[in-house]
């Protein structure tokens, strides 16, 4: 969602042409305008974790523009980031209020609650959202009702929405993790082999990137630990090798370096 965005802005005034008594008011549509460079810049100072900066921002914006929803998501967003979960609650309320079915606050509504251990309003959100015919990314949605299953200790309903969530989008990879973590510590092993091997196949045919192999890796990892726990060392073998090759730099290398010295 965030993106950084370079704002040129020329401001032109003209105060030396007008007469003393003139005083210059700004119409609705530069101000719209002026709050929506403010906000495309609190937008990009929170890409950068300059969380200060954003909220100067995103507070100019709101002065000028109270009724534009996007404006309280990422005031929201900020104070998330900063732990002050009161006022992100408000700020995402009153995007709410303003576009109801504005999904993407609604969505990060439910994360809050799920970070305040409030599983059953965060799933009440998410469920809400996935009744948007125009959100792109239900899945998430999906993914997000499991995890909150899974604190509640629901395991069946989280293992299901997570496999509902991937019939959606087979390539979220999180949920692959997940669903696989799911079962790796029920000690389903051969389904946890299976999640992992069907998300490696796909994501083997993308083209090669450097945050693909470090994905790859963890895959390659996951199926080296699930291979090992069922006593195949051949094929754990295998995979931690294919670990320890895509990443060489990550904190991953030692712990299969690890497995491959117990294993050779």
């Amino acid at each position: 969602m965030l993106k950084k965005v370079i704002a040129v802005i020329l401001i032109l005034t003209f105060s030396a042409a007008l007469p003393a008594c003139v005083v210059y008011q700004p119409n609705k549509q530069s101000k719209k305008q002026s709050a929506g460079t403010y906000y495309e810049l609190g937008v990009s100072y929170l890409g950068e974790r300059n969380y200060q900066a954003a909220l100067v921002e995103l507070r100019k914006a709101e002065a000028l523009n109270p009724k534009d929803e996007r404006i309280y998501n990422v005031l929201g967003l900020v104070h998330f980031y900063t732990k002050r979960y009161q006022k992100a609650e408000e700020a995402y309320r009153k995007a709410l209020a303003i576009k109801r079915n504005y999904s993407e606050a609604r969505m990060n509504l439910g994360a809050l609650f799920a970070k305040e251990d409030r599983c059953s309003d965060a799933i009440e959100q998410f469920q809400i959202v996935l009744e948007d015919p125009f959100y792109e990314t239900p899945a998430l949605a999906l993914h997000n009702i499991g995890l909150c299953q899974q604190m509640m200790g629901q395991m069946e309903k989280a293992e299901s929405s997570f496999v509902d969530a991937l019939s959606l989008d087979p390539l979220l990879l999180s949920a692959s993790f997940d669903l696989w973590k799911l079962y790796y510590r029920s000690n389903r092993m051969g389904e946890a082999i299976r999640v992992l091997t069907e998300i490696l196949e796909k994501y083997s045919k993308r083209q090669r990137r450097e945050e693909k192999d470090k994905d790859l890796a963890n895959i390659h990892y996951g199926l080296g630990l699930s291979y090992f726990k069922n006593a195949d060392g051949q094929n754990a073998l295998k995979h931690f090798r294919a670990a320890r090759e895509l990443s060489p730099d990550s904190t991953l290398v030692e712990d299969a370096r690890k497995y491959i010295d117990l294993l050779e």
